[in-house]
């Protein structure tokens, strides 16, 4: 079991004679879990000595052998349908494997004219179709063997890009759905997180000596949580698959291009639905600002925060290449960009010298546009008497032109994004060329 566990980390498994001694039960069990294991990417070489007509039609592709030739290579359908050309028909009913067996057997008692009906099917096997597919298929991936100094490497692809996206997608999602306890654990412990972070805030009140702390506090502790996750978790998927990646890639499999466009689709599967939930969850026990509208501008600001974000991380992971190297940059990098975010330091007070920094922070486009979403307008509580004030006055004091309007910040976070994702897509074929 802690073998079949491990599985995702082989790529090509050899099994000799793996049903010998069992019973057909556990025969079937035996081929049931090899046939999981190609299903999920890996490639299962298997020598099987007649087996069941149940067992025989797991196979995708099997190989009969005649003394030490090749009479047949193909699907398990295509091999009945060759011998049946060739003068061989299987009877009705009848087991597949025990008839390939039996027409290739060297009887004792009838060797020569054995040895020729043998010698008959091989040649056969050699003028088909299906042994001009194999052939071209050899030839097609000779071209492009691995380049062991891994230098000048080139690849070309006989899929469609679509094809190696959609190919590579799915399989992403069949790693998330055999693996539920990474998207169960990552999902859990974001709601932990906005669950705590709303108690520590529950209910916030609009009061005016309390409200900059609290309110505009805890909003900037929410983009700090999805900045700093998010970019934190790519920067760390790109290279622990890297030795997978490399290989694949040179191989010809798919292109960079079609596997960091996988990767991405793949994050924003989760991310998008997961967001809103926790985000509804958050807004309700916070006590934020009770506006349909003003929801859904939080939860488009939040995921072209985590859109940035992702784009930075992937694009750390891919430079990095090691995961231990890109597990420790990312809080050094993002730690000049939190203290430009717009509530630790106002606006005025950043220095000429800084001015790249701050328009690059996507850290203080998003909380400009939360702050803004929140505040503007927003009545205020002055105790018993008529507040003058209301939530532009707060920021105004913060250096946050209440004026702005979402769409320039969101755009701006995505332009960061767009442009870390280019220079990942860019890099990744150097990086794996190496």
């Amino acid at each position: 079991k802690q073998w079949y566990q491990r599985r995702v980390a082989v790529g090509t498994f050899f099994f000799f004679e793996v049903t010998s001694g069992l019973d057909s039960f556990m025969a079937e069990s035996v081929i049931k879990i090899m046939k999981d294991l190609s299903e999920s990417g890996c490639t299962i070489l298997c020598t099987i000595h007649q087996p069941a007509s149940v067992l025989y039609d797991l196979f995708d592709k099997v190989c009969l052998l005649s003394e030490g030739k090749i009479a047949f290579f193909g699907s398990h359908t295509d091999a009945l349908t060759h011998f049946e050309k060739a003068g061989y028909s299987c009877p009705p009913y009848h087991c597949p494997a025990d008839h390939f067996i039996y027409t290739l057997a060297i009887k004792s008692d009838d060797e020569v004219k054995c040895r020729e009906r043998c010698a008959d099917i091989v040649q056969f096997y050699k003028i088909s179709t299906f042994y001009k597919t194999v052939i071209t298929d050899i030839e097609s991936i000779s071209k492009y063997p691995n380049n062991i100094n891994n230098k000048d490497v080139t690849t070309t692809h006989k899929a469609t890009t679509w094809g190696q996206f959609s190919e590579n997608f799915c399989r992403s999602v069949r790693e998330m759905k055999r693996n539920p306890k990474y998207a169960r654990g990552r999902f859990i412990s974001d709601i932990l997180a906005i669950v705590f972070l709303g108690f520590f805030y529950f209910n916030t009140s609009n009061n005016i000596d309390t409200i900059k702390v609290d309110k505009g506090g805890v909003i900037f502790i929410l983009v700090l949580v999805y900045a700093v996750r998010s970019i934190g978790c790519s920067a760390l998927k790109i290279p622990l698959e890297f030795p997978v990646i490399r290989r694949e890639y040179k191989n010809g499999l798919y292109s960079t291009l079609s596997y960091f466009l996988s990767v991405v689709f793949c994050e924003y599967l989760f991310v998008i639905p997961s967001l809103l939930v926790e985000l509804a969850i958050f807004y309700f026990i916070v006590g934020l600002r009770s506006d349909l509208q003003a929801f859904f501008t939080a939860y488009a600001c939040l995921i072209a925060i985590i859109w940035a974000s992702n784009g930075i991380g992937w694009l750390i992971g891919v430079a990095a290449e090691n995961p231990k190297v890109a597990g420790a940059i990312p809080a050094a990098f993002t730690a000049p960009f939190i203290y430009l975010g717009g509530f630790l330091k106002d606006d005025d007070g950043v220095g000429v010298h800084l001015f790249v920094f701050k328009y690059l922070s996507w850290i203080r486009y998003g909380y400009h546009t939360l702050m803004v979403n929140e505040f503007r307008d927003l009545t205020l509580d002055c105790g018993d008497e008529e507040c003058p004030y209301n939530g532009t006055t707060i920021l105004l004091e913060m250096g946050i032109n209440p004026n702005e309007v979402w769409w320039p910040n969101m755009v701006c976070n995505f332009v960061i994004g767009l442009g870390c994702n280019l220079l990942t897509c860019l890099l990744l074929p150097y990086k794996i060329a190496r």
